[in-house]
């Protein structure tokens, strides 16, 4: 555990792909880190992992996530916004507690949980995302997920045709602009055609290279949302 807790003056880290485990607490209270990607082929983020990271504004999560575990990103004050890993099936109990600047969040079609208070003291929440067509109810979803973001200003978006079941589900019905999304859908490669210039950003605000074959995500490409499959 703490593999570069408290390293106060640590920037930028880059976790290769070579490395098979990060542990508990392995950025915990890096105060000055301000990007983080990470390669490495885990399934799972492991608890604390980048809490009280106060600086962290940019993270880059590996495919192969399939959890994130409680706390992981507590205290994470200068994050706004963060592009979840598309086999992404659980998020644990306060994962985004006090994420103060956070403004968007998009799930996953493959999120089968949710934990209690996972975005509790996330103020600047503006947009939640859904790409899974049916809501998650019951146990599937803990106590009060949504605590403290104000639903009449935050926009749930949610698939085509499915607003209704949002509406009627627990803690989701709480939302009073609930809209409905067509994320359009494309395969890779990105085929780029030579008379027409093609834009390609990250969710995060990345601009990609013309020629760049984006990996499975969601993107803006030509001005327009696109999940890429």
């Amino acid at each position: 555990m703490l593999a570069f807790g408290h390293c106060t003056k640590l920037r930028e880290i880059t976790v290769p792909h070579s490395v098979t485990d990060l542990e508990d607490f392995a950025f915990y209270g890096c105060k000055s880190l301000e990007k983080a990607v990470i390669k490495a082929d885990i399934s799972e983020l492991k608890q604390y992992m980048f809490s009280t990271c106060t600086a962290l504004k940019e993270v880059s999560l590996p495919a192969s996530i399939e959890y994130i575990r409680t706390w992981a990103f507590d205290s994470c004050v200068s994050i706004k916004n963060i592009t979840l890993p598309e086999k992404l099936k659980g998020i644990e109990a306060n994962t985004f507690n006090s994420c103060e600047m956070l403004t968007e969040i998009t799930f996953p079609a493959s999120l089968e949980e949710i934990g209690s208070y996972v975005f509790d003291g996330c103020k600047q929440l503006k947009t939640v995302t859904c790409l899974r067509e049916t809501p998650l109810e019951g146990m599937a979803m803990g106590e009060s997920v949504f605590e403290s973001i104000d639903k009449t200003k935050c926009e749930l978006k949610v698939p085509k045709g499915h607003k209704a079941e949002y509406a009627a589900a627990e803690q989701w019905k709480d939302f009073t602009n609930i809209t409905e999304h067509e994320l359009t859908g494309i395969s890779l490669p990105v085929n780029q055609n030579k008379d027409l210039k093609t834009s390609i950003f990250t969710i995060n605000g990345q601009h990609l290279p013309a020629n760049a074959q984006p990996t499975e995500g969601i993107y803006i490409i030509n001005g327009k949302k696109m999940y890429v499959k």
